[in-house]
């Protein structure tokens, strides 16, 4: 899942990674803070956004598309949604036909 929109001719793709999601955590831009600040993590959370596919992208430039989203508030949830889809895809089971699959134990 991603979100695209056009601004000023340009063409973006908002999503998220594993490694977008490992440099917001150094930024200590966690899913705890996203969630218990709003107001502060989610112009953080749009830049990131950026990341995965224009890197390069001028963090003025994002902050004057942040303020002209529209129909915000589902924005937001689906934004938020793409953060998330990273962190849940690494708790997913493997396949349960791979044969290649480990399997572990705890000794005490």
């Amino acid at each position: 899942m991603d979100i695209t929109f056009s601004y000023k001719g340009n063409d973006y793709k908002l999503e998220f990674d594993r490694d977008v999601i490992t440099q917001m955590a150094h930024r200590d831009l966690t899913n705890d803070f996203i969630m218990n600040n709003p107001e502060v993590a989610l112009p953080d959370l749009f830049y990131y956004a950026f990341l995965k596919h224009q890197r390069y992208v001028n963090r003025k430039d994002v902050d004057v598309m942040f303020k002209k989203i529209k129909d915000r508030e589902n924005f937001f949830v689906t934004l938020y949604e793409l953060y998330r889809a990273p962190i849940e895809s690494l708790m997913e089971e493997p396949d349960e036909d791979d044969e290649g699959n480990i399997s572990w134990e705890i000794h005490r």
